[in-house]
């Protein structure tokens, strides 16, 4: 991959794992049609070269907003099954920590997202596993044994294997 306009090629490439692995996650949906040409066949990609480089730490900032906002509303959607939820919000913690460690090894500072802090966490999770009947140990226990199993599946979605 190459620089392209403001974009260096790391940060490129950066952006596609990240891409990629939302939308495999299901964050996101992949793109239908190319938001730069309209075409609906083909390869068709998420396009952001439009954005100046002052631009960069607002975009990184409102994707992991989206993600919070989208683990809020699973937990708030009724008829979502919660323990999708928890699944969703692990995967979401672990891409704001990616995106934190990243931005740190290219000198950027990019503090973590509040919403994904074990105190705030811990409150969305607690419901769902009272409901399901489970203790504060079995609880911790099932956190212990998913967690890497969910983390594996971001690696493995941010270097595009399935």
């Amino acid at each position: 991959m190459r620089d392209y306009k403001c974009w260096t090629a790391a940060e490129r490439l950066a952006s596609l794992k990240k891409t990629k692995a939302a939308i495999a996650a299901g964050i996101i949906p992949p793109p239908t049609q190319c938001n730069r040409c309209g075409k609906t066949t083909g390869r068709i990609d998420y396009h952001r070269e439009t954005f100046c480089s002052e631009c960069k730490a607002h975009i990184e900032k409102s994707e992991k907003i989206y993600l919070a906002e989208l683990v809020h509303n699973c937990y708030s959607n009724a008829k979502q099954n919660k323990f999708y939820c928890v699944y969703l919000d692990l995967a979401s913690r672990y891409i704001d920590q990616i995106m934190v460690e990243d931005a740190a090894k290219n000198g950027m500072n990019f503090p973590k997202t509040e919403f994904f802090d074990d105190e705030l966490f811990g409150g969305r999770v607690g419901p769902v596993f009272e409901k399901a009947n489970m203790d504060m140990n079995s609880s911790n226990e099932y956190l212990q044994n998913v967690t890497p199993i969910v983390n594996k599946m971001v690696d493995n979605s941010l270097r595009g294997k399935k």
